[in-house]
């Protein structure tokens, strides 16, 4: 079984928001592989931590991070701690930094894969690829070299590594 952890990075503001993203994703992931997947939501601020660090001690095959709005400093504490307690991870960064800063965010950490807009569909699709019997990975998707314009959710795949061309209604992997 597949264990797959989503964590809401909260928002340094001095405010306490549900994490509706991690929980919609959820929903979706729920709903496609209830029986292969174990799914872990966690929230930063609600569990009033600054780093991702104390649920690591479960090993994750999947870790998604949902960033806000200056999040960039939780972000480089969680990646170090991946990196540190579970560097073979796959690492799925969306939301704020993942739609507007994946050129720099991916630059940084050129091992983790940016979900762009709302990643509901290709989130799943990522899903369906790690888990498939014909070891069909991302590294098997053609790396698209075109940058897709503002709106379009064409994907581009940017990450030497982990070339990836997802691409439908729900946002966009690059």
């Amino acid at each position: 079984m597949m264990r797959v952890l989503l964590v809401d990075l909260g928002t340094p503001r001095d405010e306490i928001s549900e994490p509706l993203g991690i929980e919609t994703l959820a929903s979706y992931v729920e709903d496609e592989f209830s029986d292969q997947i174990m799914l872990n939501l966690k929230s930063l601020e609600l569990d009033n931590l600054k780093s991702i660090e104390p649920y690591l001690v479960e090993n994750y095959q999947v870790i998604g991070l949902s960033t806000k709005i200056r999040t960039y400093d939780r972000l480089k504490d969680s990646m170090e701690a991946i990196y540190r307690y579970s560097p073979d991870s796959i690492i799925v960064v969306g939301d704020i930094l993942g739609t507007y800063a994946y050129d720099e965010v991916l630059k940084k950490y050129p091992m983790v894969i940016c979900v762009r807009g709302e990643g509901e569909n290709n989130f799943v699709e990522l899903l369906r690829r790690e888990l498939s019997p014909n070891n069909l990975s991302l590294t098997d998707i053609p790396e698209s070299v075109e940058k897709p314009p503002k709106m379009s959710f064409r994907a581009l795949a940017r990450n030497p590594t982990r070339s990836v061309a997802l691409s439908g209604a729900k946002g966009l992997i690059v």
